[in-house]
């Protein structure tokens, strides 16, 4: 199971915590340094054939740029990217200039 989560610290406090009913995890395989970049996408549903284009372009931005994803959630109306945080200004510049300029 991946969990996406934003403030890391109070959900290792619940993963850590003594209660018999919540579960343990180990903290080694807590991966901290991701971001999420939603692409909301400004096209009705029964518009997909706009989304499958999009979701054609942006790996080829990503590996042009030789930016690692480390997952991707697509909807009919959102793409969401999980990617380093170190790379996410650089990601959210190139989608910007590629789509809205």
């Amino acid at each position: 199971m991946n969990l996406f989560i934003e403030n890391i610290n109070e959900i290792k406090k619940i993963f850590n915590s003594n209660d018999d009913d919540s579960p343990t995890i180990n903290p080694k395989k807590i991966k901290e340094g991701v971001s999420m970049i939603t692409i909301s996408l400004p096209w009705e549903e029964k518009e997909l054939k706009n989304t499958y284009q999009l979701l054609s372009i942006i790996p080829n931005i990503l590996y042009y740029n030789q930016i690692l994803l480390h997952n991707a959630f697509f909807t009919p109306n959102k793409i969401v990217l999980i990617i380093n945080d170190s790379e996410a200004a650089k990601v959210y510049e190139l989608l910007r200039v590629k789509f809205y300029t």
